[in-house]
């Protein structure tokens, strides 16, 4: 009997990785990509990388991850995963599905920018007397194209030109 083993290739670079993901992104995403983010969680080897890419802009210091329902919720699970950071999930009606206790350090994760989102998501949180610090997310929507990014707030990705995304 013959045992054989895998080639090991050399992981991509970081620029690499990226561009790698970029090409994903762009293959899946629509002239509407805010229609398709079930299309994008549904995805785990995008998911995952989505993931890692916003995990890696969480320090320490955090809590607790919260998003909201649905594809934001999808992601910030799988960034809890990958962190260890305890997550909640806030409806549109405001109940909480996991817990959020005064005092608390949070990061708010979501699919795609959306600041509008995120300051009603920190209102919710300090009505509940836990602290946000910062609002991370996946995707940026400039013009007609979508971009990995690492977030509002936190560097962490590289952008397509191999320079960290801010």
């Amino acid at each position: 009997m013959t045992t054989m083993t895998a080639a090991h290739l050399p992981l991509p670079s970081r620029a690499e990785a990226q561009e790698q993901l970029n090409a994903d992104l762009r293959a899946v995403l629509s002239s509407d990509p805010t229609a398709d983010s079930p299309i994008l969680v549904g995805r785990p080897s995008i998911l995952r990388r989505l993931a890692a890419g916003i995990a890696a802009s969480i320090g320490p210091e955090t809590d607790r991850i919260i998003a909201r329902t649905g594809p934001d919720a999808q992601l910030a699970t799988a960034v809890s995963v990958h962190t260890g950071v305890a997550l909640a999930v806030i409806s549109a009606d405001g109940s909480v599905s996991g817990e959020i206790h005064p005092g608390e350090r949070i990061v708010t994760v979501s699919l795609f920018a959306a600041d509008y989102e995120a300051h009603s998501l920190a209102a919710q949180i300090g009505e509940r007397g836990a602290a946000v610090l910062g609002h991370l997310h996946a995707i940026d929507l400039p013009g007609d194209r979508a971009m990995p990014t690492s977030a509002v707030t936190a560097p962490g990705l590289l952008g397509e030109t191999g320079e960290e995304a801010h």
